[in-house]
């Protein structure tokens, strides 16, 4: 029987092609590890973990231009975690400079607002998908494309 995968963005579920099907089994025993999907319906990322719990809402990435979603990854350097966007290829070290990107991205462009939540002093959550502008995906394709040079945004 192969593993079923709900989407957390549009609730479609579906079952990942075998070789992907192996890859989280092999993630279930060992009891970590990160596979990375794509939803068969709407072709979202999904960062899929091999926990029994639900999965955590994601991040939307705060980079102009890009509705991709955040995952947090663990560094090969020091074991110190890093937020990174699957769909522009960001990444954030410290996660100051990710809530900070939050702030400045929201001041620019109200409709992403409905993507976050304010956490304590300059941190911030990551909101329901439901609560999201309906047209959120179209208006971001219609941002001007980022203008950093690196992708390690801090």
């Amino acid at each position: 029987m192969r593993i079923e995968i709900t989407c957390p963005n549009c609730h479609h579920c579906f079952n990942p092609n075998e070789a992907i099907d192996q890859s989280m089994r092999k993630a279930q025993v060992r009891g970590e590890g990160l596979v990375m999907l794509e939803c068969s319906a709407c072709f979202s990322d999904i960062a899929w973990r091999p926990n029994a719990s639900p999965p955590e809402t994601p991040f939307r990435c705060p980079v102009s231009h890009c509705s991709g979603w955040v995952s947090k990854l663990l560094s090969d350097e020091m074991d110190r975690s890093v937020l990174a966007c699957g769909e522009c290829g960001s990444e954030w070290r410290d996660p100051i400079n990710f809530f900070i990107e939050i702030t400045e991205i929201q001041a620019q462009y109200a409709y992403r607002t409905s993507c976050y939540r304010r956490g304590s002093s300059i941190e911030w959550s990551p909101a329901p998908f439901d609560l999201e502008v309906a047209d959120y995906e179209q208006k971001v394709r219609d941002e001007p494309l980022d203008q950093k040079t690196t992708f390690v945004r801090g």
